[in-house]
């Protein structure tokens, strides 16, 4: 049984990470997590005379049942006042992994990810699956091509370790570097090129390569945190984000 925790936001968002992360093991466990506001002037719903986190544990029971995809799934419910940042990073050390689904805010003319998104993929205790949008299915063992965007020689070692709890096989990993000069993918050059010398031409390569070569998952390794917040906000991954492609990501160090 993985358990896996899953951040709500009553958006098509949380809809997408509910129906994805049933998929992604025979036998999940999901704990939904909702936080609001400690002041009572911040929140958002009004729930009349009922108390307020029993409002929102209704809310947050029904906004599941409607959405989910397996009525035999086990399923917890958490509700925490306070920072969801603050709050996933304290309890990420008992689950197997967080499914968080990207969020369309337009930034340079493209889709991505909140600061906040970033922060908890770098102080997580556990994996983080960062998945993109959209309505086809995901699921861990039908990932035939993924990549490790290798930064640390370190990161291997990681890697073998971690994989294989999530029933990933490391030697399947296919490793890139930002350094390297010689290529047999004309989508990781096309993204390296850019990233150098910003021909717009290469952008229509990027898109085009990477439908005829079918990248399933991308891995990263978070060492230092703050280092890691601005690699993730680097056009290298922006330009990742534009094909929608998965990104999961493990914490060096980590206890789990």
């Amino acid at each position: 049984m993985k358990k896996i925790l899953i951040p709500i936001s009553f958006n098509e968002e949380s809809v997408n990470s509910i129906i994805k992360a049933s998929a992604l093991f025979e036998q999940v466990e999901l704990t939904l997590l909702h936080c609001y506001p400690v002041r009572g002037y911040n929140r958002e719903y009004d729930f009349g005379d009922q108390d307020y986190e029993e409002g929102l544990r209704n809310m947050l029971r029904e906004f599941y049942l409607k959405h989910r995809v397996d009525s035999k799934l086990k399923i917890k419910l958490i509700l925490r006042p306070g920072n969801v940042s603050e709050i996933i990073s304290s309890i990420s050390q008992l689950f197997d992994l967080i499914v968080i689904s990207r969020k369309e805010l337009k930034v340079k003319d493209g889709l991505w990810y909140s600061d906040k998104v970033f922060y908890i993929a770098s102080m997580a205790k556990c994996p983080v699956l960062l998945l993109p949008s959209r309505s086809d299915k995901f699921s861990f063992k039908n990932c035939n091509v993924i990549w490790h965007i290798k930064r640390k020689e370190i990161e291997s070692d990681v890697l073998n370790n971690d994989l294989p709890k999530i029933n990933i096989n490391p030697s399947s990993v296919i490793v890139k570097s930002l350094e390297q000069s010689r290529f047999k993918s004309s989508f990781w050059k096309a993204i390296i090129s850019y990233s150098k010398n910003h021909d717009e031409r290469l952008l229509r390569i990027i898109k085009e390569s990477q439908i005829s070569e079918k990248i399933d998952l991308i891995l990263l390794i978070s060492h230092s945190k703050g280092a890691f917040q601005e690699f993730m906000k680097s056009e290298i991954i922006q330009l990742i984000n534009q094909v929608n492609i998965p990104l999961l990501i493990f914490q060096a160090g980590s206890k789990k």
